[in-house]
């Protein structure tokens, strides 16, 4: 079975589009905020990779990009319901919400981390730091095959 949403396929008007825009962008800094908050408690630790400049950076960068193509799966996407696939839709969210619930719990770990000092041994940096990259590539995995499997649906027709 096809619902086919032709109105909603080319339906934003650009006022629309503009708010899609700042929307993924917000939700990008978002995310690179999150990868500062977690690579501070991992750069307390006394592995000198760890405190560097590059590495903080790099955490900011993949924040941006997790947050970026994951969490907002496409509208188009949840339009369409066929039963074959059906099932492949519903791996695809649960990798970007999994990823969003592992982002959001390392993140409030480590701001616990920040808030309360060394209270806690340095594993727990390294520990919410390991789960939040986790949850940064299946946000980024889950955003891609939705990005790939529309493209697809997109062709198909």
């Amino acid at each position: 079975m096809t619902i086919d949403n032709d109105i909603h396929r080319n339906a934003r008007s650009p006022l629309g589009a503009l708010a899609h825009v700042l929307e993924r962008i917000g939700l990008a800094v978002t995310g690179a905020v999150c990868g500062l908050f977690v690579s501070v408690p991992m750069a307390r630790n006394d592995i000198d990779i760890l405190g560097s400049v590059g590495f903080v950076v790099g955490m900011m960068l993949c924040g941006f990009t997790g947050f970026y193509l994951g969490i907002d799966m496409p509208t188009r996407m949840r339009l369409r319901v066929r039963p074959q696939t059906d099932r492949d839709a519903g791996a695809i969210e649960l990798l970007s919400g999994g990823g969003t619930f592992l982002t959001a719990a390392a993140t409030l770990v480590s701001i616990d981390l920040l808030i309360f000092g060394d209270t806690l041994s340095g594993v727990w940096g390294s520990v919410s730091g390991v789960c939040w990259l986790v949850g940064i590539g299946l946000q980024s995995i889950g955003g891609v095959l939705a990005r790939l499997r529309r493209r697809e649906d997109e062709q198909v027709r």
